[in-house]
């Protein structure tokens, strides 16, 4: 009977949910945390609740307590941390998990089948009929495939570099853009800005797009960057507009400039030609009066 491992050895054919340097990594910083934390949390509540108790003993047991109870669970966090990221960074097909396959099935147990097949038949024809809202579930579909192309190119990166030891970054949110779509992240240890303004266009590549542009999303944190996703050029969209129709336009009308009255049947003939200048007297400039 194999045993279960929250972590299990990465072998050929296992899929595991964290890799085994980064399970043995975070195992690592927990116990540190754990007695970081747990110590410096026991001394300041036993100090605290000595002097505020009517009995010294009592609160220094108690704040003792509570502080390892409070490094425990920080080491708690930091043991799981990877499992929370990937959990935030599959959050959006989780909820559509949720609501699609508990929700129908909690509605299906309430209601009559004909009328939950209406809750969730009816917002889908209605998103699908109107162009705008098709346009809304396509984009957010992009800003989630580009989160998880992000974090995929990331991870190779690092296995590729010579920072094995490198951390992933954490992509934060992704919004669409007029051009495409911004894809916010932060960056930890193993992986710098450089590395990936130096390899944008195998970035376009992997979204598929036009072109990327890479940037600091703050100018007090390095480690704060954003990523824009460029697909098409807003600039080459055909724009119309009703003002055209508004003005009366009649075509045999010339418009002429206010300041310059139209001027007919001139000849190049007729205008004189400018007089040559005065000569210089002595290599002095002539003045006003001279010339």
């Amino acid at each position: 009977m194999s045993k279960f491992s929250l972590f299990p050895s990465s072998n050929p054919g296992q899929v595991t949910l964290v890799e085994a340097p980064a399970a043995a990594t975070y195992a690592r910083k927990a116990r540190i945390v754990f007695w970081v934390v747990g110590l410096s949390s026991a001394v300041i509540g036993a100090l605290s609740l000595a002097y505020t108790m009517p009995w010294p003993i009592v609160g220094m047991v108690l704040g003792t307590a509570a502080g390892f109870v409070v490094g425990f669970v920080c080491a708690v966090v930091v043991r799981i941390w990877p499992v929370l990221r990937a959990v935030w960074h599959w959050l959006a097909e989780i909820c559509l998990f949720l609501v699609v396959v508990v929700g129908g099935t909690a509605l299906v147990h309430t209601v009559p089948f004909v009328v939950a097949l209406a809750v969730f038949g009816v917002p889908v024809a209605v998103v699908a009929a109107l162009p705008a809202s098709r346009r809304f579930v396509l984009t957010v579909f992009w800003c989630t495939v580009d989160r998880h192309r992000l974090r995929s190119f990331c991870a190779r990166l690092l296995r590729s570099s010579s920072a094995k030891g490198g951390t992933l970054p954490l992509i934060l949110i992704a919004r669409p853009t007029p051009s495409g779509e911004r894809v916010w992240m932060w960056l930890r240890p193993g992986l710098t800005l450089a590395d990936l303004e130096g390899r944008t266009g195998a970035l376009a590549e992997e979204f598929g797009a036009h072109q990327v542009r890479i940037g600091r999303a703050s100018r007090t944190r390095a480690a704060y960057v954003y990523v824009d996703v460029v697909r098409r050029d807003p600039l080459r969209a055909t724009v119309l507009s009703h003002l055209p129709d508004l003005v009366a336009f009649d075509a045999s009308i010339v418009p002429t400039s206010p300041g310059m009255p139209p001027i007919g049947g001139l000849s190049l003939h007729e205008v004189p030609e400018p007089l040559p200048p005065a000569p210089r007297r002595g290599g002095r400039r002539p003045s006003d009066e001279e010339a």
